[in-house]
């Protein structure tokens, strides 16, 4: 038997590898991020009075495992390495639970936020591959939370309601703290047109009577699963550019 390996065998045992390596790495990341968001969406789901049934629990498995999964199989497709892939994943995970979250309960748990927002600020200052904004993203973090402090207080200002909760406002700067503040103006784009048509077709099927049996079109809906799917596409483009 020879004791010499050739080039080509050394290069499929390392490619296996990095290979079982990275299916390992995604796969704790997602069940570890999955556990996690279990605990902390059904904590929610109590204190917001949702009745929790087989099925609701189903549909919150399905809503977090489908876009991570898809998520981690297009990141594997792009070209950045695997620990910047997996620090993505990690983010991208964060992303679709506060999102999943807000969108049942109403709530963004500041749990989540805080702790994107310390995540994203200290990978960027440890200058991580792509994630290399340094001090900026401190400073984009603290725009993402003005921005919408402003919107808020110029509403109220006009109308005398709250416009946003100050949840959005925190998922806004834990979402720049990771990708910068020059993603502010797609992201909102994105997210208003999310929002604009989830309300257009909220208020055709789901036309709910008030006290007086009247349809009441001023119904509040959470903004965050909005920003959540415009924050969604920008992660996208930054493993595996769509444009």
């Amino acid at each position: 038997m020879s004791l010499f390996i050739t080039t080509e065998s050394a290069i499929s045992v390392l490619m296996y590898s990095v290979i079982m390596y990275y299916a390992v790495s995604v796969t704790f990341i997602i069940g570890l991020s999955f556990i996690a968001f279990w605990v902390e969406c059904r904590r929610w789901v109590a204190i917001s009075g949702v009745p929790i049934t087989v099925s609701h629990d189903k549909k919150i498995t399905f809503s977090f495992l489908v876009p991570v999964i898809a998520f981690s199989v297009w990141t594997s497709m792009g070209s950045l390495s695997v620990v910047e892939n997996l620090i993505l994943i990690a983010g991208f995970a964060a992303l679709s639970a506060v999102s999943i979250i807000d969108s049942m309960t109403g709530y963004l748990p500041n749990t989540y936020t805080y702790t994107m927002c310390i995540a994203g600020c200290t990978i960027n200052l440890l200058e991580l591959g792509i994630f290399s904004l340094g001090i900026e993203s401190v400073y984009a973090c603290a725009t993402g939370y003005i921005v919408f402090w402003m919107i808020n207080k110029a509403y109220l200002k006009i109308t005398g309601k709250e416009g946003m909760g100050m949840g959005d406002a925190k998922l806004l700067a834990a979402i720049l703290a990771w990708i910068g503040a020059s993603s502010i103006l797609p992201i909102m784009l994105i997210a208003n047109i999310s929002a604009i048509v989830w309300f257009f077709v909220r208020t055709k099927t789901h036309k709910e009577p008030d006290d007086d049996g009247e349809v009441c079109s001023d119904q509040t809906f959470p903004f965050g699963p909005h920003l959540g799917i415009g924050a969604a596409v920008m992660f996208c483009q930054i493993a595996k550019p769509i444009f």
